[in-house]
């Protein structure tokens, strides 16, 4: 679902409802923050939240994210440091980095972007 570039400044909660969801897009838009629900999607595999003005993703967003391998927050007023502690992130980056292994093992030509979310 790709709703970038739509000067969007929030999302809906039933957005939590797609729980066939895969790929969800919002970058370029105006939002401050992402559902909460969001988090329940356990099929999400893609969320691109990249230049907003996000501050910070809800407590407890990433633990059921379960399927969660890329995460783009590049462009938000974010700290790499806080995102890094919550609960769940060490979970995603174990999923972020087993898709970047499978990319490399299958020779796969391409951008490979080794920075945590786009963040600095």
């Amino acid at each position: 679902l790709d709703l970038s570039s739509n000067a969007l400044e929030e999302l809906p909660s039933s957005l939590g409802e797609l729980k066939c969801l895969q790929r969800l897009i919002v970058a370029q838009n105006r939002l401050s923050a992402l559902p909460g629900p969001i988090g329940r999607l356990s099929k999400l595999q893609h969320l691109d939240a990249a230049d907003n003005q996000i501050p910070a993703l809800p407590d407890n967003f990433l633990l059921g994210l379960t399927a969660l391998s890329e995460l783009w927050l590049k462009g938000n007023p974010m700290d790499r440091l806080k995102l890094q502690e919550l609960p769940g992130f060490d979970s995603f980056l174990e999923r972020r980095k087993q898709r970047l292994d499978a990319k490399i093992e299958a020779n796969v030509v391409g951008r490979v972007d080794l920075t945590v979310c786009g963040l600095d």
